[in-house]
């Protein structure tokens, strides 16, 4: 499930607006991310969190090169202006890749990656929309969640006292049968 977006002010900050994929390629094959705390390296390649490089639609690696400003639409279609350019100067450098994933059997692969059943990466489609200068957040409720843990231990805490007490009595009845010596 989506988690909450929450507003960064970073340029470089983006979130996909309910469901849907960005589609990274980290040491292995390409895979699915959420991930959308993005960054851009020494050599320009524009890189996720996890340091995934994020793909553009023709599944290869977007470098955005040395830029004065970058603008990321809700289709995913990167805009920078170069540094050395006139101001107001808007390049085009690439659309990040983007997936619904729709009717595809996702799951995390033994590298820790999401991708299809099959290995595979489902077709880009373009159809999830980016937010500029937001990130989502985990979609755990932590306070939930401390509070399911806790219950979970007092119930597992009174199933030990039920099982010693069933024992105790086990025992004392036994003592009543034994003849005595």
């Amino acid at each position: 499930d989506p988690g909450t977006l929450s507003q960064t002010g970073s340029d470089l900050d983006i979130a996909i607006r309910g469901d849907g994929y960005f589609v990274v390629k980290g040491p292995g094959a390409p895979s699915l991310s959420r991930r959308g705390d993005l960054s851009v390296t020494n050599d320009g390649t524009l890189v996720n969190g996890a340091q995934q490089q994020m793909l553009s639609e023709n599944l290869q690696p977007i470098n955005v090169g040395a830029y004065r400003s970058i603008t990321i639409t809700d289709e995913g279609v990167i805009r920078v202006e170069p540094l050395g350019s006139e101001p107001g100067t808007k390049v085009e450098v690439g659309k990040i890749a983007l997936t619904s994933a729709a009717g595809a059997q996702l799951q995390k692969a033994i590298d820790g990656e999401i991708r299809t059943v099959d290995g595979t990466v489902p077709a880009v489609d373009g159809i999830p929309k980016i937010v500029q200068k937001h990130v989502e957040l985990s979609n755990v409720n932590v306070t939930e969640e401390l509070v399911n843990t806790i219950e979970d231990q007092r119930a597992y805490e009174i199933n030990i006292k039920l099982i010693k007490s069933a024992s105790d009595a086990d025992e004392a009845g036994a003592s009543l049968m034994r003849m005595p010596g």
